[in-house]
């Protein structure tokens, strides 16, 4: 009797044991269903990044393609004709440069000085650099015209100077304007006892820009390579 209760009791027990088991399931049962679990999950996860990311592609396309089409009617806008229309009201020409202007009605152009014989001369100082109103304000009461074969120059206190052209290669002498290194025609001791006497400055003199002289180059980030120009501060034409 005692051992028939015992195995009764040990049958019981595993029973109970199997039981419990498949109400709360084995470690190895509950580890594979956090596997599965973790895995399903994954690819919810994979299925909902694939979809941000093909939005993500579809947006960048949209944005190539509006830059593409941009940069496609800027190109055949460059090369329309500009629809602008120009009115030219007045024409001013300055013999020599930082002077007075004279006025014209009408000009010839040159590759050269732009309007006809524009900043041809200038003058200089003692040293060859050129001489501006910034420096020498009272250049710009020094009234400068162009005559047949010689240049007439009037300032306030000053005899009236009629300067014949020399264009002699004899003559020419280093100048400089800004960086620019060129040749200068000098137009001789008379002119160049008068300028200094008006500015109280010793050493200056007048130069000419010679027709056969080296050209001066101007920048051609802004004009087309082999553009020249005279004694002007960039090009030949100033609007």
């Amino acid at each position: 009797d005692g051992l028939s209760c015992a195995a009764t009791g040990c049958l019981k027990h595993q029973r109970d044991k199997g039981s419990a088991r498949e109400q709360h399931g084995s470690p190895e049962r509950t580890r594979v269903d956090q596997r599965r679990g973790a895995l399903v999950a994954a690819v919810q996860m994979m299925s909902l990044d694939s979809t941000w990311f093909g939005i993500l592609v579809a947006l960048v396309c949209c944005a190539a393609y509006v830059l593409i089409a941009q940069r496609v009617l800027a190109s055949r806008s460059a090369t329309r004709e500009p629809d602008v229309s120009v009115m030219i009201t007045h024409l001013t020409s300055y013999p020599v440069k930082s002077c007075r202007g004279v006025e014209l009605e009408s000009s010839k152009l040159d590759a050269l000085c732009g309007l006809e014989d524009d900043r041809r001369y200038m003058f200089v100082d003692r040293h060859g650099v050129f001489c501006s109103q910034r420096r020498f304000p009272a250049l710009c009461k020094v009234a400068p015209q162009l005559c047949e074969g010689a240049l007439s120059l009037k300032a306030p206190g000053m005899p009236l100077l009629t300067v014949p052209i020399v264009d002699d290669a004899k003559t020419w002498r280093p100048c400089r304007i800004w960086d620019d290194r060129v040749q200068g025609a000098d137009q001789g001791d008379a002119a160049a006892a008068w300028i200094s006497d008006y500015l109280k400055t010793e050493g200056c003199r007048l130069v000419r820009f010679p027709p056969d002289a080296p050209t001066r180059a101007v920048d051609p980030t802004y004009a087309p390579r082999g553009t020249a120009t005279a004694f002007s501060d960039g090009f030949p034409l100033l609007v």
